[in-house]
């Protein structure tokens, strides 16, 4: 008969316990970075339009749409020191209020910023949400909803405030169509005549400006202006049957990829502004399913979209949804965000 010492085995259970704990470890690591990473998937489902085959082209009563929904989300922007932290408008239909949201996909935290938002917002790296108040002028509060300040006076028409990347300065277009470089305190630096009356714009960095123009203003080209130089310099363009699919809607710059994210209603696409080349990264149904604005996470990871869904009641009446989305940078995985009201 064949004995295994008592040694031998107190070391091979030693071994094997220690294997075990080594399996265990790892496993809640990847357990936990699993956890992280999927953050921006909690309070989503996946991007399921309903397909009717009928959809009103005209109504005699001229009525087509209502909101089913109380809320209607818009506009949303990261901050750019989370990758889970998101402002955002609500449109509240029963009372008219128009608010600035903030939502943390990984705290579960939602919490009321400010009042009176009319349109787009932007949250700098000083912790500053800089937005168009429903008087039309720019304000800008902190991320608690404290200190809110107002920082335009003049004009009927102030819109689309960003931020540069360091918080110091903001752009946005005026009632004249001029658009506007200020400093942090609303204070007038410079007016950028060459890309006047362009309707899209952001940062890509301290002297360059990605806009949705080309040299004669037509808003279905991007490219890019550099403000030192004052050389506006054009990069790409849809080109659909349908003109209104053509507009570009929104913007944004992927600073690891070199790239500009933009999108037409239908179409989110990038084009590297070293080489030109586009990739189309997500394609929509062009009549239940569109794309307005967006704004990636600050690891370029993630693309934020404001949409409009369309659902049929019947021939004359239209379900509409104004809701934020999600979608990986690379195109996929469109998700519905569902805040917890």
């Amino acid at each position: 008969m064949f004995f295994v010492p008592i040694q031998t085995n107190m070391r091979f259970l030693t071994l094997l316990l220690v294997f075990v704990v080594f399996l265990s470890c790892e496993q809640e690591l990847l357990s936990d970075i699993s956890e992280k990473k999927d953050c921006n998937y909690n309070y989503t489902i996946p991007e399921n339009i309903e397909k009717d085959s009928l959809f009103p082209l005209s109504c005699p009563s001229g009525d087509l749409v209502s909101f089913p929904d109380r809320y209607q989300y818009k506009y949303p922007s990261f901050n750019p020191n989370n990758n889970d932290e998101i402002v955002y408008r609500r449109w509240d239909v029963e009372t008219g209020n128009k608010e600035l949201w903030k939502f943390n996909f990984c705290t579960e935290e939602l919490s009321f910023v400010a009042g009176n938002a009319n349109s787009t917002s932007d949250w700098s790296i000083k912790d500053w949400i800089i937005f168009t108040g429903t008087d039309l002028n720019i304000w800008k509060v902190k991320s608690s909803g404290d200190n809110l300040v107002k920082l335009t006076f003049t004009g009927d028409f102030n819109v689309q405030p960003d931020w540069n990347s360091t918080g110091e300065q903001f752009i946005y277009r005026d009632g004249g169509g001029n658009i506007i470089i200020a400093d942090e305190d609303g204070l007038h630096l410079d007016t950028l005549e060459t890309i006047s009356s362009c309707s899209r714009f952001r940062w890509k960095n301290d002297s360059i400006i990605i806009t949705s123009r080309n040299a004669v203003n037509i808003e279905d080209h991007i490219g890019y202006y550099n403000i030192f130089t004052d050389e506006y310099y054009h990069l790409d363009q849809f080109d659909y049957l349908v003109s209104n699919y053509n507009y570009v809607g929104g913007l944004s710059w992927l600073e690891k990829e070199q790239s500009v994210v933009w999108l037409s209603l239908i179409n989110v696409s990038k084009t590297n502004i070293d080489t030109g080349e586009r990739t189309l990264l997500n394609q929509s149904n062009p009549k239940y399913h569109y794309y307005h604005r967006m704004n990636t996470s600050p690891d370029g990871k993630t693309i934020a979209l404001y949409c409009t869904d369309l659902e049929n009641i019947d021939i004359c009446r239209v379900r509409q949804y104004e809701r934020i989305y999600l979608m990986d940078a690379n195109g996929r995985n469109e998700r519905l965000v569902q805040f917890p009201e």
